[in-house]
């Protein structure tokens, strides 16, 4: 059975990336991460999640909350 955990992050910092990447190697799991609106100036951070292994990135073009 496969385990998913879904993640709203809005304007994360890198200790959100470095928390994903610790869960993600502690847990079996896939992640679901949605960019709830963050804007453009959090890009580079959203790649980097985009990049953790079983880890599924989806975006809001706005902000809607949880």
């Amino acid at each position: 059975m496969d385990v998913f955990l879904i993640i709203p992050l809005y304007r994360p910092d890198e200790q959100s990336v470095d928390f994903l990447c610790a869960l993600r190697k502690a847990l079996p799991l896939k992640m679901v991460v949605v960019n709830d609106g963050s804007g453009i100036e959090y890009q580079t951070v959203f790649e980097r999640i985009a990049r953790i292994p079983d880890c599924l990135l989806f975006s809001h073009d706005r902000n809607q909350g949880k």
